[in-house]
């Protein structure tokens, strides 16, 4: 409950700090990454966090690491264990050693579909699919207790890759 109460408090700052960007001078900005930083430190079971830019690392006393906002394809070993999508704008990214949710916008649906289809092969286990006029959702995991879930909903496709601890 204490992570997500941090998780959900460095979004706020993350959100409030960088308003108005564009008129703020890099000394500013690295004061603001400082605080932030410091008072993220002190929350129950975290041990460092860096702000570098966008993207956010938090490390927790368990040496569990969390990584928001990042713009690139994750090159964790859950981020490998999938094609990479190279289509649309990344909008953010959550990332854990055992959870990963990649958010992407002005993504096609015939490159969300071609992706979905590219996926099918490796995740042959409980399958389900969906479709209505303007979302589509499939599901599927592997012997290796890797779940994914890919939504595409208008324009915008999430890609979520869950790895089963009890595996």
């Amino acid at each position: 409950m204490n992570r997500l109460i941090v998780i959900f408090l460095i979004l706020a700052l993350a959100c409030f700090g960088t308003a108005g960007c564009g008129t703020k001078d890099k000394l500013e900005e690295k004061a603001a990454e400082k605080l932030t930083e410091q008072m993220l430190e002190q929350g129950d079971g975290v041990s460092d966090v860096d702000i570098d830019g966008d993207k956010i690392t938090i490390k927790g006393d368990d040496g569990e690491e969390v990584i928001i906002g990042a713009t690139e394809w994750p090159k964790s070993e859950l981020g490998k264990s999938i094609p990479e999508f190279s289509k649309g704008k990344f909008a953010g990214i959550v990332e854990t050693s055992n959870y990963l949710l990649v958010n992407l916008e002005e993504v096609e649906q015939s490159d969300a579909v071609a992706y979905i289809e590219k996926n099918k092969p490796n995740f042959t286990l409980d399958n389900y699919e969906s479709k209505s006029e303007d979302m589509i959702s499939w599901y599927g995991a592997n012997d290796a207790g890797v779940k994914l879930t890919l939504t595409l909903s208008d324009t915008s496709f999430s890609i979520m890759l869950l790895m089963d601890e009890s595996e």
